[in-house]
């Protein structure tokens, strides 16, 4: 599922082993013949189980192939003779924890059909990438909402960190198949399955570290859109959800997937808005500013971001939407942006004037796509305008009332007289 950088298990470089998963997603919607066969084309066996042998336990649908491996919630299937032990036994591992973690401890909904049958997984190591997710459909299926498989390559366990994280990715996807309808040909919908699918090892394991390379993928196209594809920068923005759970809770990634089950045409900055409560401007402000600059939990493992250079009076450029450019800066100053952006600082403050320190860096995120901005350096905020001081009250017309009446009332007309006055400085907004 995910590119291999050089050196990485085989040596493989970026182009030759890459996600199938999108090109499983484009043959299912008749817009592209598949790569491999059982994109479209079901496993030997797969069909309508038999008798029930254990009414308490899930039973596999259909027939296993003669080599395989039942656990609790999978049917593990390959035909590669020679298959090293270590190759299943990993996937086992990591399968079955992630259904712990993910499912039955922070309430990921579990894939379609694993109520009652195992779910079928595939080592298949002809295929020419590290793994894909896909759904079958067909009237003879009691699942109207397609039978997810996952297939994995397995001669990608010599790298045992990057082999627990690509299955617990294809994992998760076989979960997204049940929050989500997929939109062929729009990359505004399907970076969020990736950039969540590579997250998914840091919910299940917090210590595995073997998807962290990917964020190079985000630091070098950082200044793209949020959604692009260019440079495999949809995994590199597993990032952006580490920023998420750590500043909003654990169960942020969860909450955007649930909003999006409601609306399949809704965008992910709309669905980030609409389960966080926060505008895209305050998310991605926030974010960058933090990655920049190292703030993050795990930035010790995150790849550096190449700056503009050193930010002086009037530095200016043109920046993506949600794409973020950073500049360093020499010397303790106020940022002030002009234009449709917005900016960030290591301690993930946001807006259209932030803080910076020497040596710290500063983001600049678009708000709009090919926008024009420029900085300026000031000493301080622009100061909030003085509130208008309020009237003292001096009397109230009550001359002639006899001195303990007035003394009485005194109080009962100024804090009249106060409670008109803050009703007319504070109007109620709605």
């Amino acid at each position: 599922m995910l590119l291999l950088l050089v050196g990485l298990a085989r040596g493989a470089g970026p182009e030759t082993s890459v996600c199938e998963t999108p090109d499983a997603l484009r043959a299912l919607a008749g817009a592209a013949d598949p790569t491999h066969p059982n994109m479209l084309q079901p496993p030997s066996g797969f069909g309508s189980p038999g008798p029930r042998m254990m009414v308490a336990d899930k039973q596999p649908y259909g027939a296993p192939y003669p080599q395989h491996r039942l656990t609790k919630n999978f049917s593990i299937n390959w035909t590669q003779s020679d298959l090293p032990e270590p190759a299943v036994n990993l996937v086992e591992e990591a399968l079955e924890l992630a259904w712990t973690r993910l499912i039955e401890e922070q309430g990921w909904p579990a894939p379609v059909s694993s109520d009652e049958y195992l779910v079928w997984v595939v080592l298949d190591e002809t295929m020419e990438g590290t793994g894909f997710t896909t759904e079958y459909y067909s009237e003879e299926y009691p699942y109207p909402l397609g039978y997810p498989v996952v297939y994995i390559n397995p001669t990608w366990f010599t790298s045992p960190a990057f082999y627990r994280g690509l299955v617990v990715h294809e994992f998760m996807h076989a979960i997204q198949y049940e929050m989500r309808e997929w939109e062929e040909g729009e990359e505004e919908q399907t970076w969020y399955w990736e950039a969540s699918a590579n997250m998914a090892p840091e919910l299940v394991e917090s210590s595995w570290d073997g998807h962290h390379y990917t964020s190079a993928w985000y630091a070098d196209n950082a200044h793209e859109r949020y959604d692009t594809f260019i440079g495999a920068h949809q995994y590199g923005m597993y990032v952006l959800n580490a920023h998420l759970e750590d500043t909003l809770g654990p169960g942020t990634m969860l909450e955007i997937w649930e909003a999006g089950r409601t609306d399949s045409t809704a965008l992910w900055d709309n669905l980030m808005r609409q389960a966080t409560g926060l505008p895209p401007e305050e998310i991605f402000g926030g974010f960058s500013g933090r990655y920049a600059n190292g703030t993050l939990p795990e930035s010790s493992f995150y790849a550096f971001v190449t700056p503009m250079g050193t930010l002086l009076e009037g530095s200016s450029s043109t920046s993506s939407y949600l794409g973020s450019e950073f500049w360093e800066v020499s010397a303790d100053t106020w940022v002030k942006a002009e234009g449709r952006v917005v900016l960030g600082n290591a301690r993930g403050e946001s807006g259209d004037e932030v803080q910076a320190f020497a040596g710290e860096m500063v983001s600049v995120t678009g708000l709009a796509q090919d926008t024009q901005y420029q900085l300026t350096l000031a000493e301080g905020p622009t100061p909030e305008p003085e509130p208008e001081p309020v009237d003292q009250v001096e009397g109230c017309g009550c001359g002639q009332v006899p001195a303990p009446v007035s003394l009485w009332l005194l109080p009962l007309v100024g804090g009249l007289l106060l409670l008109r006055r803050r009703a007319v400085t504070h109007p109620v907004t709605h």
